[in-house]
C-alpha cells in the first residue's frame, strides 16, 4: 500500500542518515521510529556537520594558501625575475650611474692615495677630490662594511638595470679584495721585518696597491662607458656574475 510504501522509504531515509552519521544501524524498525531514535539521530547529524564544515574550511584555508603561493609564485617567475626578461638597459644615463659605484673603494682608501699622490702630482687633484667625502665616511665605526651591506642588497634588486647593478656588486667587490689583500700585505710586511707600524706599511707599499685599485677601477668605468660588463677580472668577475645571474637570494625573487 501506499503507507507501506512510504514508512519503507523513511527506514531507507534514516538509514542513510544513520550510514551518513556514523553510527552503525543495530537497531530494529521500532527503535528506529521511536522519538529517542530522532533525538540521537539529530545530535549525531549536528556532530557531523559540524565536523564536516571544520574540514571544508579547513581545506578552503589550504587551497587559499596554495593559491597564494602559486600566485607569489608566479610573481616572481615573471618580469624582471626571469632571467631572459631582466632590465637590461643599456642607455647613456644608465651607463654613467654604472660608473659611480666605483668611487667606494677609491674613497674608502685615500690613506694609500696619498704616498702614490707623493710620488705622481697630478694625482694630487685626484686625492683633494676624494679626501673631502673620505672624512665624513669613516666618522662612524663599522661603516665600510654597511656599505657593502647596502650596495649589495642594492645590487640584487632585478628592477634594476643590469648593468648598474654590475657595478654595484663589482664595486662592494673590488673593495672586498682590496681590504683583503691590504691585510695580507702588511702581515707579510712586518712578517718580513718591515716593521710593524701600518703608516710605515702604506708609505711603502701602499701607493703599489692604490695604482692597482686604480687602474682596476678605471678599467670598470671604462667598460661600463661603453655599455660592457667589466669582466676581466679573474675570480671577481666570476663571483659578480654569479651573484647577478644565479638564483636570487630570499625576498629578491626567490620561489
Amino acid at each position: 500500500t501506499g503507507a507501506d510504501e512510504a514508512g519503507a522509504a523513511d527506514v531507507a531515509r534514516r538509514l542513510l542518515l544513520l550510514s551518513t552519521a556514523g553510527v552503525p544501524p543495530s537497531m530494529s524498525v521500532e527503535d528506529l521510529a521511536s522519538d529517542a531514535f530522532d533525538d540521537k539521530l539529530a545530535e549525531a547529524l549536528a556532530t557531523w556537520r559540524e565536523e564536516n564544515q571544520k574540514a571544508r574550511k579547513q581545506r578552503q584555508e589550504e587551497e587559499q594558501v596554495e593559491d597564494e603561493r602559486l600566485d607569489e609564485q608566479s610573481k616572481w617567475n615573471t618580469t624582471p625575475w626571469k632571467p631572459e626578461n631582466l632590465n637590461d638597459d643599456r642607455s647613456v644615463s644608465v651607463r654613467i650611474m654604472a660608473c659611480l659605484p666605483f668611487l667606494l673603494p677609491l674613497i674608502d682608501h685615500v690613506p694609500f692615495l696619498e704616498t702614490l699622490a707623493e710620488a705622481v702630482p697630478p694625482l694630487q687633484l685626484l686625492l683633494k677630490a676624494l679626501s673631502g667625502p673620505y672624512g665624513p665616511y669613516h666618522v662612524l665605526p663599522l661603516v665600510e662594511q654597511l656599505w657593502w651591506v647596502l650596495l649589495t642588497i642594492s645590487a640584487n634588486n632585478r628592477e634594476i638595470p643590469r648593468l648598474v647593478r654590475y657595478g654595484l656588486q663589482l664595486a662592494v667587490n673590488l673593495d672586498v679584495a682590496f681590504f683583503g689583500v691590504s691585510v695580507l700585505a702588511a702581515i707579510l710586511y712586518g712578517g718580513a721585518g718591515g716593521g710593524g707600524e701600518v703608516e710605515d706599511f702604506e708609505v711603502v707599499l701602499g701607493g703599489y696597491l692604490y695604482a692597482g685599485l686604480l687602474v682596476s677601477v678605471l678599467y670598470s668605468m671604462g667598460c661600463c662607458l661603453l655599455g660592457r660588463d667589466p669582466d676581466g677580472f679573474p675570480i671577481v668577475s666570476k663571483l659578480t656574475k654569479d651573484s647577478l645571474d644565479g638564483p636570487p637570494p630570499p625576498f629578491f625573487g626567490s620561489d
